[in-house]
């Protein structure tokens, strides 16, 4: 059946921090320890930009490593305590892009219950001096990175969101909600902390539905449109999208939807960061680095990253919406892979309205022309190659959800033209294979499956087509590009009539028979449910006694019963029953074949 590549509910992002162009980390190896010294510096100015240059150094693995040798996360920790407020700004920005070494030992010190209840303090002071003027922008970078703290400890710790429910931090974090009143910046971290927080934990949910004020406030920004120069940059939005999602109620998947799909529809369809970037490619061209210090310029530049992190937002939360499990058959019986989903019209029509154009240009390959022209000015466009990067792996996610669950023939571009497009960005991917796109050749050819295996007709799928999909299921390096092949295969081999195509049963269940050898036991398991699908069929009982199936699988049994057993440590709960499916599948198509 088909399969959709589900992905856990949750729209944020991976963890940013908000540093300099993390090239000039390298330049700062050798100073790493003589600025771990200098936050003892009597000066609050000298402490203040020691924290800043170790945020930075954060940023490169050598330099990370030197400070935790040298016990730089307890020197950096002690600083959140100073006296002195732009060093405890500082010294919270340092430990932010810290946990975003994946270092555990820094994930542990920070996840401390002291040090948990130090950055409160820092939060707690600096909410008091908000209403500051002189104090109020120091505060909100104390408030900013605190918060972000929490959000990337979430991310790895789901204690922490214990923590903060058990301080009552989420009332402080609600007002913040509101972005007439608090900086762009401090509503966004907000959003994103709640984003991670609710993100299927149950206390957390079930708190911020029980805030009267919540709800309403988050529905308020998900009909506010983005506007350059105002407060509600893209990401706002959308990420209230967010939390609405994760918090909504699953008895009323669609009342739910009615909030949650409108800044999901904006960020898809409306915005054009890639038409932005290139406008500012071009006046960086034309007057050179002293456009940098424009604060218009600036302001675009940073527009423009905020609008991609939108879209990855908006492509993770439709995608997810694709797959939720409201949409699954109420019949238990059908609850397994290829279980029915049971896709309203409404969530068909949306998906039917987001331009599939839109969506394939945010499937930017690394030497496409976006990513040429960032990479000339890395130091300009500093985070916007890896947003890119995750742009394009959840547009090609996206895509394959959005055409498991809707007919492609229903899109206003014919199938054919589909198709084309699609084996254009995996030919594209192809000719410039390497370690850093190969995740990207797995997406389109999930999208490739996704998109044939729901086509009504296959009548636009040339031979030279049917070699390609052969070849993906020899591919040498990806398990997920074979599976995809073999599922392919299998579907344009069952749509022919076996009468009129035996040779092409016999090729493809030859190919089945060998992919039972495969390294990877996913393969086999698709391969294994490929052979009962094809020699399942009564016509093709006199080709299964010819190829010998009968005895091929009994001999092949045992093999698989114990490769399933030497892998379960390594596999999680839901492959595992998949593969104790299929060995039961497996006992029970031997009975059958013996019976005939």
């Amino acid at each position: 059946g088909k399969q959709t590549r589900t992905r856990r509910p949750r729209a944020d992002q991976a963890p940013t921090s908000f540093t300099m162009d993390p090239r000039g980390a390298l330049n700062l190896k050798e100073s790493t320890v003589p600025l771990l010294e200098q936050l003892d510096d009597p000066s609050g100015k000298v402490r203040q930009k020691a924290c800043n240059l170790l945020s930075l150094a954060s940023c490169d693995a050598a330099s990370s490593a030197i400070i935790m040798q040298n016990n730089g996360v307890q020197k950096i920790l002690h600083r959140v305590g100073d006296q002195c407020a732009p060093v405890v700004g500082s010294a919270l920005l340092a430990l932010r892009n810290l946990i975003l070494t994946g270092d555990q030992r820094v994930i542990s010190l920070l996840t401390m219950e002291s040090n948990l209840n130090l950055i409160l303090r820092a939060f707690n002071n600096a909410r008091e001096q908000l209403s500051n003027t002189s104090e109020a922008a120091v505060a909100t970078q104390i408030l900013c990175h605190a918060m972000g703290i929490y959000w990337n400890l979430v991310v790895e710790k789901e204690q922490i969101v214990d923590f903060i429910l058990r301080a009552q931090l989420l009332t402080a974090i609600a007002k913040f909600l509101n972005i007439s009143e608090y900086p762009t910046e401090l509503v966004t971290t907000a959003i994103h902390l709640l984003a991670a927080m609710t993100d299927e934990h149950a206390g957390a949910i079930h708190a911020v539905c029980n805030m009267a004020e919540v709800v309403p406030s988050l529905i308020k920004i998900t009909q506010c449109k983005p506007q350059k120069g105002s407060g509600c940059m893209p990401i706002i939005p959308v990420l209230c999208s967010a939390v609405l999602f994760n918090i909504r109620n699953k008895n009323e998947p669609l009342a739910a939807l009615t909030h949650v799909l409108p800044p999901v529809r904006y960020s898809l369809s409306e915005i054009r960061p890639n038409e932005e970037i290139s406008g500012l490619v071009s006046r960086l061209h034309e007057g050179g680095e002293n456009v940098y210090k424009d604060k218009d310029f600036v302001d675009a530049v940073e527009y423009s990253k905020n609008s991609v992190e939108a879209q990855i937002a908006g492509l993770e939360i439709l995608s997810n919406v694709c797959c939720m499990e409201e949409w699954l058959n109420s019949d238990e019986e059908e609850m397994g892979e290829g279980a029915a989903l049971q896709i309203p019209n409404e969530l068909k029509e949306f998906c039917l309205s987001i331009p599939l154009p839109n969506l394939m240009n945010m499937c930017q390959p690394l030497n496409s022309e976006v990513m040429k022209q960032i990479e000339e000015s890395p130091a300009v466009f500093s985070e916007l190659t890896d947003f890119i990067q995750d742009r394009t792996s959840r547009a090609f996610a996206c895509l394959s959800n959005i055409f498991a669950v809707v007919d492609p023939t229903e899109f206003p571009i014919p199938v054919e033209e589909i198709w084309a497009e699609l084996i254009r960005l995996y030919s594209s991917l192809s000719e410039n294979l390497n370690g850093k796109n190969l995740k990207d050749i797995e997406g389109v050819t999930s999208v490739m499956r996704a998109f044939l295996c729901n086509c009504p007709s296959i009548t636009f799928l040339q031979d030279a087509h049917l070699e390609g999909i052969v070849s993906l299921c020899e591919n040498l390096f990806s398990p997920e590009i074979r599976q995809c092949g073999i599922a392919m295969l299998l579907f344009v081999t069952v749509q022919k009539e076996f009468t009129h195509c035996e040779q092409l049963y016999n090729k493809t269940t030859n190919l089945l028979l060998k992919k039972l050898g495969d390294e990877s036991i996913t393969v086999v398991n698709e391969a294994l449910n490929a052979i009962f699908d094809i020699c399942g069929q009564d016509e093709a009982l006199p080709m299964c006694k010819s190829l010998n199936i009968l005895s091929v699988l009994s001999q092949f049994q045992p093999i698989f019963v114990n490769r399933v057993s030497q892998k379960r440590n390594l596999l999680d709960e839901e492959e595992f029953d998949m593969l104790q499916e299929t060995q039961g599948n497996l006992s029970d198509f031997i009975q059958y074949l013996q019976s005939q």
